[in-house]
């Protein structure tokens, strides 16, 4: 499985603290407090900074975005799953088969490539893993809130899956999409980088439970995203924050290559460009709760997310007689922005 990652006045105001602990930078799948973290003043700042003086554009893009997640969610709600591209290993080399599948790739942010690894291959890689936790139990991490996460990073099997030809040969075509409009950025899409992280086994007892699992989130850092010295390093969704989100191009590389992704060293972050966020399953998966779920439509979710602190519903979520409803232009109002 694969899933994708201004200029400001008064900018000494917006600055956080140099590697300051943020309790709200947390690892998604860290045991969690229930309530939400109140976010320093300043972020009202950050707020404000971000779309003074486009505030009439901006309003017009998100009602122009409404609409566009109205629709999107229906042809998604029609065809589940089926709405992420899949690809057999096989057929990577083929370029008609290719092209299609890079082209809903592009669109969707997620997609499959099946096959990656011969199955008794992958079946040895989970039977050594086994033995290795079963051997040295110390070795499995802190307790999330999902039992059947270990937090391990090295061990042979995993060395083994991010040395395999075919692992590699996935990921250079899914690197493949990502281009710059910057001839000199310092980037390549043919040489992947190993990026250790852990694994998910689901072994003993709960297995299969759909009590544990991930929160909602994003990859690739948190507030950073609305910071000048996070993305607004290199100035990634200025057109969302102009009002043109139609404009914004998710697989530009070259506003990436500046951006600060981990300004409060929280756990489980991570300070690298990571292109994609890759799963090598090495079984099948037996329940849809035991599943990865992923937002299909790359630039909408992410031009929502980002818009999205700026605005008021009228009527909730929890209130509203339907999902369209609540995305109805009328429900929202862009209020005026308060003093911080």
């Amino acid at each position: 499985m694969l899933a994708s990652q201004n200029p400001l006045a008064h900018a000494h105001d917006l600055t956080p603290t140099p590697f300051s602990p943020a309790p709200f930078a947390m690892d998604a799948m860290s045991l969690p407090d229930e309530d939400p973290i109140a976010l320093p003043a300043r972020f009202a700042r950050v707020k404000k900074a971000l779309i003074s003086g486009n505030e009439t554009a901006v309003a017009a893009s998100w009602n122009r975005l409404l609409s566009e997640l109205r629709n999107e969610i229906e042809v998604i709600s029609s065809r589940g799953s089926s709405v992420i591209p899949v690809i057999n290993f096989q057929d990577i080399r083929n370029p008609a088969n290719v092209a299609k599948f890079s082209a809903e790739l592009r669109k969707r942010g997620a997609a499959v490539v099946r096959n990656v690894v011969p199955h008794a291959e992958a079946m040895a890689w989970r039977n050594e893993t086994e033995m290795y936790l079963s051997t040295n139990p110390e070795m499995q991490g802190s307790p999330t809130r999902d039992p059947h996460l270990f937090g391990v990073y090295w061990t042979p099997a995993q060395i083994k899956a991010r040395a395999h030809p075919n692992v590699l040969a996935t990921q250079r075509l899914a690197m493949k999409l990502w281009h710059s409009s910057d001839s000199s950025a310092l980037l390549s899409t043919e040489f992947p980088v190993a990026y250790a992280d852990r694994l998910r086994m689901q072994v003993g007892v709960g297995a299969g439970d759909s009590r544990y699992y991930q929160n909602a989130h994003v990859d690739g850092g948190s507030v950073e995203r609305w910071e000048p010295d996070g993305y607004g390093r290199g100035g990634t969704y200025d057109k969302i924050w102009e009002g043109r989100w139609e404009e914004y191009d998710p697989w530009e590389s070259g506003t990436r290559l500046r951006v600060t992704s981990d300004l409060y060293n929280g756990a489980g972050t991570c300070s690298m460009f990571r292109m994609f966020q890759g799963w090598l399953s090495l079984g099948d998966i037996p329940t849809a709760e035991d599943a990865l779920l992923l937002c299909p439509m790359l630039k909408l979710s992410t031009a929502y997310f980002l818009l999205r602190p700026f605005f008021e519903p009228r009527v909730p979520f929890e209130s509203c007689p339907s999902t369209a409803a609540y995305l109805d232009e009328s429900n929202w109002i862009l209020p005026p922005s308060r003093p911080a």
